[in-house]
């Protein structure tokens, strides 16, 4: 049944997914025009009597508002949970492609903070399960920094992209940086942080472990009072394994971006050069004698 209702008695939900109503000239010089076409489809107010929330409408009420003279609008009342209005309102705005990623992932997060399962999200909006779980993950980045990605043209691959970085900081200057010509390369270098600091948190224990310590000089190991002992890649996908260390050797380790290298004293080597110093000045006494 359609109602006819006092604009004064309505209100736009303050749920609505769609947080921008985009351009109304053409839509109110319709109104004009032909009148209203379609009515409005609304619920009663949870906590002001005789009033109303729009659950679809928003843009007409808006548009017709531009229009003046139209004090009644055509409604349907309908008695809706609060996950189903916010349901409702997604779906019909997907139905139309009238939200952004970032809209479309505000809506979910609402369903979920309402208790609604992945399931259900997807059963009343159309999302498949995949596309609701995708949007849930979104939630996670700071939602004004990815509206104004999304309103540069971020997709929902370039967002998934972000989302994989796990230190928030790094997610909020990477969605920062989206739309210029530092998005790529700030993207690649917040990448590789991570990994280096997974790589390392896998080798470092171990070193530490066993009292290892790195040199800041690390052109001492590059001769022969130094012998390579094995070298732990960042860019290996195997578990890293650790070698059998030898009492009483002095092992020390060099740490660079993509690997950390393992070296071991060569104690024979520095025996035979002690050896060699101590014939020189043998040598030299006996000379100057």
């Amino acid at each position: 049944m359609i109602t006819m209702i006092p604009r004064s008695r309505l209100e736009p939900h303050p749920d609505n997914p769609r947080k921008d109503l985009g351009d109304l000239t053409e839509l109110a010089a319709s109104i004009k025009r032909s009148g209203l076409l379609q009515n409005l489809t609304v619920v009663p107010h949870p906590d002001k009597p005789d009033m109303y929330r729009i659950i679809i409408g928003h843009r007409r009420f808006a548009a017709s508002a531009m229009v003046g003279g139209i004090d009644e609008l055509p409604c349907a009342i309908e008695d809706m949970s609060p996950a189903d209005q916010v349901a409702t309102m997604l779906a019909e705005n997907m139905q139309r492609n009238d939200l952004t990623i970032a809209d479309q992932v505000g809506g979910v997060q609402m369903m979920m903070d309402l208790g609604e399962s992945v399931q259900a999200i997807s059963t009343k909006t159309g999302l498949s399960e995949t596309s609701v779980r995708k949007r849930v993950t979104l939630s996670s980045l700071p939602q004004n920094d990815m509206r104004a990605a999304v309103d540069k043209g971020a997709t929902l691959l370039d967002l998934m992209k972000v989302v994989e970085l796990e230190d928030p900081d790094e997610r909020e200057n990477v969605l920062k940086e989206f739309g210029t010509n530092n998005w790529q390369y700030s993207l690649n270098a917040a990448r590789g942080r991570q990994e280096q600091k997974a790589f390392r948190a896998k080798i470092m224990p171990w070193l530490e472990e066993h009292k290892i310590k790195t040199t800041k000089n690390s052109s001492e190991v590059y001769g022969p009072k130094y012998k390579y002992v094995t070298q732990w890649s960042r860019n290996s996908t195997e578990e890293p394994t650790f070698p059998e260390l030898e009492k009483g050797k002095h092992y020390i380790y060099v740490d660079s971006s993509w690997s950390v290298t393992l070296y071991v004293r060569d104690d024979e080597y520095i025996g035979q050069q002690e050896e060699s110093k101590k014939a020189d000045r043998i040598r030299k006494a006996m000379k100057e004698k």
